[in-house]
């Protein structure tokens, strides 16, 4: 009570506590509600005053991470003074244990953490490799604080980084061992993110570490236990490697070390990853019921993930009150965007809204992209999506491919095609390179769109999509789907001509097609002003049969009906061409000879015979 009193009083002021304790004050301005937190707190026998207090707040100031962590820059109080140097330098160490323990033991919060952070990772390296392997005289609370901010950018290869500290004959303890592979963990997922591969590679370097520090361990130089075994199995979740996941954790076992609920994070990660909700579900209940353990923030994350795999919005709604209620955790902004996501995988848009707006009144977070994608994929309509057009220029985020993608599908939903070609220019404009999804969506869009003439022409629906199929064509590889797509719209406005284009392309470029690629063009074929000539037609079977040979595809109910239909409604030309009576017995010996096996093919025999008995009288004189 009395030294909350003097922070009210004085928040600017140190305030130093008599009877052995020097409690030091300080106020971060980021702070928005002024909060002071403990800086640092060491045990003394000596009473300092309040000029040696300045003079020491003045030095700490100056200190940086670079001070702290290699004991290169220490400053005595008095230089002539060899002894008051020694005692200044006792000091300091004392600070820097007490510091470096604060900040391990979650005692230091996370804001100032994060601006030490920074600092070190600046434009220029503080530390280069040399002086991390050089530093003889490294304690154990040295080698956490330097694993712990070293940037991916200074150490980039964990081996070679490893081998140097081992050299120098460092001694690890779990937390240094804890913090070395969450090094690792970011320049994997670095590597990743680059897309340059190597992920295998460097993932099999990360293994030949732990080898290593296993070995070391039996000399006592390292220490593996808990945090040590979270990271790692935290790397082998990023590699989806469930086995190596479960090997740690009962090696675990094995050892008589007690579980925590930073080991299950990294299980759930990696049976939600590779969509084992079994194994995910099986974990967390033995967590809670068999070793009695609440949940962490990350393990309540890995788990809303699942809900939306599972589409399970009251198990997540479960699992945030017990989160904000039960634990008294805060969730951050990957929770928050995972509650979002779960109300959009079941398109529950006013919980979406309600999670976002909450998040925006009772925390200091902000909006990311994310956020937004998850809330436009809760959208029901065009009305609640431009709410969140609002929140992207409000935060200036810049929209990317995901963000269109559900755009096309909204406007495709609403039949808005003005719409549609106006957030198809703003991702030109914006200089968004489509996935090939995102194409898909936008021209499935196109395809949804009602018949309106009095809007536009159908023609307008084909022109818009080859359109796109050109500006996507320099940097996109099409596959089956885009062509079947394509083939729809040009059904819509019977362009059979660019349909055998399109066709054409696929299967020079050695495309894969499937029975309703056949069945589009068929159906093209039936409804445009001059069909495909017979010859054609044949060779379009024939070349259909000729691909099914090697894939387990067949002609359909679908092909049937159409071929059917395309009969029945051309039977006038088809009467003119030469041979027709020889041609159409061909096309369908050849369609019985590819209808499937077993009871299906039964069937479609069945369905072939009905309608070639009812379509011979029409083109047969």
């Amino acid at each position: 009570a009395t030294v909350s009193v003097l922070y009210w009083m004085f928040p600017n002021a140190r305030c130093c506590v008599q009877r052995r304790w020097v409690a030091e004050f300080r106020v971060d301005p980021r702070f928005k509600r002024n909060k002071g937190f403990l800086h640092y707190a060491f045990k003394t026998k000596a009473v300092i005053d309040k000029e040696e207090t300045e003079r020491m707040a003045a030095e700490w100031n100056e200190w940086d991470l670079h001070s702290l962590v290699t004991y290169k820059n220490l400053k005595a109080y008095n230089e002539k003074n060899k002894k008051e140097e020694v005692e200044a330098k006792r000091e300091l160490r004392m600070k820097l244990r007490v510091y470096a323990s604060d900040t391990f033991r979650g005692g230091m919060p996370r804001p100032f953490e994060m601006k030490m952070l920074k600092e070190h990772q600046g434009v220029a390296p503080i530390m280069t490799f040399e002086e991390h392997i050089r530093g003889q005289d490294l304690t154990t609370l040295d080698l956490r604080l330097m694993l712990k901010y070293i940037s991916p950018e200074t150490v980039p290869a964990p081996a070679k980084f490893l081998n140097g500290l081992l050299k120098a004959n460092h001694v690890f303890d779990d937390e240094s061992c804890g913090h070395f592979y969450t090094h690792c963990r970011r320049v994997l997922r670095k590597i990743t993110k680059n897309g340059m591969g190597g992920e295998e590679a460097m993932y099999k370097e990360i293994q030949d570490c732990w080898t290593t520090m296993r070995e070391r361990e039996g000399g006592h130089r390292c220490t593996l236990e808990q945090f040590a075994y979270s990271q790692y199995m935290k790397i082998a979740a990023d590699m989806k490697d469930m086995d190596t996941v479960l090997v740690m954790k009962q090696d675990l076992l094995d050892r008589n070390l007690q579980l925590n609920s930073s080991v299950y994070e990294g299980v759930l990660q990696c049976a939600v990853d590779i969509e084992r909700a079994d194994i995910a579900i099986a974990e967390w209940h033995e967590m809670q019921e068999r070793y009695r353990l609440g949940p962490t923030v990350e393990c309540t994350h890995q788990m809303l993930r699942l809900c939306e795999q599972a589409k399970d919005i009251d198990f997540a709604k479960k699992l945030w009150t017990d989160m904000t209620e039960k634990y008294l955790q805060k969730p951050g902004i990957d929770e928050y965007n995972a509650m979002i996501k779960v109300c959009g995988a079941v398109g529950d848009s006013k919980q979406a809204f309600y999670h976002y707006y909450e998040m925006l009144e009772y925390t200091d977070l902000k909006p990311d992209l994310t956020t937004c994608n998850a809330l436009l994929q809760a959208c029901g309509d065009l009305h609640d999506a431009e709410k969140v057009i609002r929140t992207l220029d409000t935060a200036v985020l810049e929209s990317d491919d995901r963000t269109y993608r559900l755009l096309f599908g909204l406007c495709g939903k609403e039949g808005d095609y003005e719409a549609l070609v106006e957030y198809w220019g703003k991702m030109q404009d914006q200089r968004v390179r489509p996935e090939l999804a995102t194409l898909h969506s936008y021209l499935q869009a196109l395809v949804e769109m009602p018949r309106k003439d009095e809007e536009y022409h159908p023609a307008e629906l084909l022109a818009s999509g080859l359109a796109a199929y050109d500006w996507a064509g320099r940097n996109a590889i099409f596959n089956s789907e885009t062509f079947f797509l394509l083939l729809h719209l040009c059904a819509k406005s019977a362009q059979h001509r660019i349909a055998r284009v399109l066709f054409r392309k696929m299967v020079l470029n050695d495309i894969p097609f499937d029975p309703s690629h056949v069945a589009a063009m068929i159906a093209i074929s039936a409804i445009s002003p001059s069909p495909f000539p017979l010859k054609d037609l044949e060779g379009l079977l024939t070349l259909a049969a000729t691909r099914f040979e090697s894939t387990a595809h067949h002609f359909t109910p679908t092909v049937l009906s159409t071929l059917h239909l395309l009969l029945t409604n051309r039977a006038d030309a088809i009467r003119k061409e030469p041979n027709h009576t020889e041609r159409i017995a061909s096309i369908w010996s050849l369609l019985t000879d590819h209808l499937g096996d077993g009871a299906e093919r039964e069937e479609n025999l069945q369905l072939l015979e009905m309608l070639r008995e009812e379509s011979m009288g029409k083109y047969i004189q």
